[in-house]
């Protein structure tokens, strides 16, 4: 083998090594902080629960203190899916579920207010259908 081959061959040789590391280091450092996620401001005694499981009561009280709530009956079912007696505000409800850039909206809202993703999802479409139909809110 003649001497630019084997200088040729030591380059890519140590590149790949060089890389090979490097992948390694990064790999080890994500899994490691998939493992222990970030520790935001730290625990504190006495404190509301970050992983609450809502009763379909509370979601639906939440919905109803809320100041988006548009005085519709609301019904939601095992299987989390919300409905309203309020014909126009469902297919409203049903446009913010079925929208994949809206129900990333309502995830986003979710994991900041720490609040089920149903008082989420009709929040947002409250919001959408009071801009929708103005005047049914004029007198309130």
């Amino acid at each position: 083998m003649s001497k630019p081959y084997k200088l040729l061959l030591f380059t890519v040789i140590i590149f790949s090594l060089a890389i090979a590391i490097i992948v390694y280091r990064y790999e080890r450092l994500l899994s490691k902080e998939e493992k222990e996620p970030g520790q935001g401001l730290g625990s504190v005694l006495g404190g509301q629960p970050t992983s609450k499981q809502y009763t379909v009561t509370q979601i639906i009280d939440l919905i109803k203190n809320s100041k988006e709530y548009i005085g519709d009956s609301i019904t939601i079912f095992d299987n989390g899916d919300i409905t309203s007696s309020n014909d126009k505000f469902q297919g409203t409800l049903q446009a913010v579920i079925n929208s994949k850039d809206n129900i990333e909206i309502v995830r986003g809202s979710a994991k900041n207010n720490k609040l089920p993703l149903q008082y989420n999802a009709y929040v947002l479409a409250a919001t959408y259908y009071r801009r929708q139909y103005p005047a049914e809110f004029e007198n309130k």
